[in-house]
């Protein structure tokens, strides 16, 4: 079935992504001075220095190429660090304005660096730019290839639905089944409730199970009762593992809040998303910035983005305000199969306790605003009923002494009987604050994900 609108949906997605390419093909980042930035530099200390200067003739004209080489070698000691004072004495034997020379020339190295700092700026927000405009237009390509593969129920198990969802008072204006992509079909169902009757949709849920032959819930955040109003729901097939969660935290002694900040994101489409945040220090600054990455990542995810789009994004972001740098922690889990894709920015090791066992998950990438260019790497792992992810910032390990404290963490981990997550988190803290006595050095958090199989 074509979707109404589908053709204008991919007019703006190729619109979006022929942008991108425009911001992507500008100017590269400039590591250094070129050619005709030195150009200028000469330029300018020849007419504030030089013009006037009784020797002016002798130098620009009769050693010329000498006089040149003399600056360059100048500008080049300034890259190295020397003072003006050193370009000063270096000079004075051939310029007899080498005080006034090496003032000037000073200041327009330091006026070039600037400038090459500023345009390097500008473009670095360029490029920002273009992978959000590349990434609105993945979203809109994807928007447009779900409408192509929106279809409609088989003729006889449409009239046996809306017959036993009319049995039950729920009156059936539309059905529409949408294929995802690499994601279980999706069913809208624009109903009503009859005139004074007051319908569960949970009991709905039950009615299309039956019919389908597969599990079938509304979608998170559906009303629990059908009204007398037009009103599209979303039903979506049940995944077959839940992912619960616990989480203890501790502030640094002496602070009265934490610098780490944490979140758990769950979309219809059956992925849970557990993500840490280690801001850079303690106390409310850190807690304010660590909470402005993990705010980003949900809304990047809420709209559809990938987890790797957005730590690029988000690495992008912290680039270009170059407040501090903070480490992010991210552990995406398929309820449908199972499958677990770790991402990290800087953060801590993660541990996977599977089968008594516990895996340490490492990643040396730098944190969030360090460097522009970002090559997230994804470590993927196969997960399974029982199955318990630990996310922890470097204070929880920073308790241990010697060189191997991830090892030290995970023979404390495997000691752990609790099954539960809350109680699992909380018994690892209490360990941990054993160890520091009650005091501790620096924010620490652990944040347990446990994976459970539904009956």
């Amino acid at each position: 079935m074509d979707y109404p609108g589908r053709e204008r949906v991919e007019e703006c997605a190729r619109s979006f992504g022929e942008l991108a390419d425009i911001y992507y093909r500008m100017p590269c980042r400039k590591e250094g001075f070129g050619r005709q930035d030195i150009e200028d530099i000469f330029e300018e200390l020849t007419g504030t220095v030089c013009r006037g200067c009784r020797s002016f003739g002798k130098c620009w004209k009769d050693q010329a190429a000498g006089t040149y080489q003399r600056l360059y070698e100048a500008l080049t000691a300034m890259g190295e660090g020397k003072t003006e004072g050193d370009i000063r004495a270096g000079m004075s034997d051939a310029c007899i304005r080498a005080g006034k020379m090496a003032g000037s020339m000073v200041w327009a190295f330091r006026n070039m660096r600037m400038k090459l700092y500023y345009a390097n700026r500008l473009l670095e927000g360029r490029e920002a730019v273009a992978d959000q405009l590349w990434e609105m237009a993945r979203l809109l390509d994807d928007m447009a290839e779900e409408m192509q593969r929106t279809g409609e129920l088989k003729e006889p198990v449409n009239r046996r639905l809306c017959r036993l969802f009319d049995r039950r008072g729920a009156q059936v204006r539309k059905i529409f089944l949408m294929h995802k992509r690499k994601r279980r079909d999706e069913l809208y169902i624009t109903m009503h409730a009859r005139k004074g009757e007051c319908v569960p949709i949970r009991d709905l849920a039950g009615i299309l199970s039956a019919v389908l032959h597969r599990r079938m819930v509304p979608a998170r955040n559906s009303r629990t009762v059908l009204g007398a109003e037009d009103e599209t729901v979303l039903f979506v097939e049940e995944t077959r593992y839940c992912l619960l969660y616990g989480i203890s935290r501790v502030p640094k002694e002496g602070e009265l809040l934490s610098g780490d900040s944490f979140s758990y994101f769950q979309n219809d489409q059956g992925a849970a998303v557990l993500s840490l945040s280690d801001g850079m220090g303690s106390g409310r600054e850190a807690a304010a910035e660590s909470r402005k990455l993990i705010e980003l990542l949900e809304q990047f995810l809420e709209a559809g983005v990938s987890e790797e789009t957005a730590l690029g994004l988000i690495n992008s972001a912290s680039v270009y305000e170059k407040k501090s740098c903070s480490t992010l922690d991210i552990c995406s889990v398929d309820l449908y199969s199972g499958s677990c894709d770790i991402r990290k920015l800087g953060a801590a090791p993660t541990f996977l306790r599977r089968d008594g066992q516990v895996e340490i998950v490492q990643s040396f990438r730098t944190p969030a605003g360090l460097f522009h260019h970002l090559d997230p790497e994804t470590q993927s792992f196969r997960l399974g009923d029982g199955d318990t992810i630990v996310l922890v910032t470097d204070g929880a390990l920073d308790v241990f002494s010697g060189q191997k404290k991830e090892e030290q963490f995970a023979a404390l981990l495997e000691e752990q009987t609790a099954a539960n997550p809350r109680e699992l988190a909380a018994a690892l803290m209490e360990q941990l604050m054993e160890r520091c006595q009650g005091k501790a050095r620096d924010d620490m958090t652990v944040f347990v994900g446990g994976l459970w199989q539904r009956v």
